[in-house]
């Protein structure tokens, strides 16, 4: 495992998404699910609302789940990091 504590909490599936590359394609299924405040597991970091819009590129191959990651920062969820 990753080291997350995930309280009871199950990774809810996203809808599929493809990605395509010059010699090969990706069919994939991103995961989602909600953690509580926690330690960071070694090896990795926790970023919010501000450092994930100007410090971490998210990959080309991820664009699919971008509108899901802007819909978790809206401020009609209630959900801002």
């Amino acid at each position: 495992g990753l080291g997350l504590r995930c309280g009871g909490a199950a990774p809810r599936p996203l809808a599929p998404a493809k990605h395509v590359f010059s010699h090969i394609e990706w069919q994939m299924t991103g995961w989602q699910i909600e953690l509580g405040a926690q330690a960071t597991p070694e090896g990795f970091l926790w970023a919010g609302e501000a450092a994930l819009r100007a410090e971490y590129a998210l990959p080309g191959a991820f664009k699919a789940y971008k509108p899901l990651l802007e819909a978790e920062f809206s401020p009609k969820t209630g959900k801002k990091t």
